[in-house]
């Protein structure tokens, strides 16, 4: 994991998600970036990532994880 702690500039400068990229030995354009905000969406874009918006399904993630 990469937090914003291993990053000099937060979301929504891309460095974060490119650091993770590269760790990962990735290119960024294969990757999908899973976010909920706007900042996360910028940044994804500045990267070169497609992303998915998971706001529509936050709602439903508490009672998917009650078994």
């Amino acid at each position: 994991m990469i937090g914003s702690d291993q990053v000099k500039h937060g979301k929504p400068n891309p460095e974060l998600f490119l650091k993770a990229a590269a760790t990962l030995g990735i290119a960024p354009a294969r990757c999908l970036v899973f976010e909920d905000a706007e900042p996360g969406f910028v940044a994804a874009k500045a990267a070169g990532m497609d992303h998915i918006d998971v706001r529509p399904y936050r709602a439903n993630l508490r009672r998917a994880a009650v078994y």
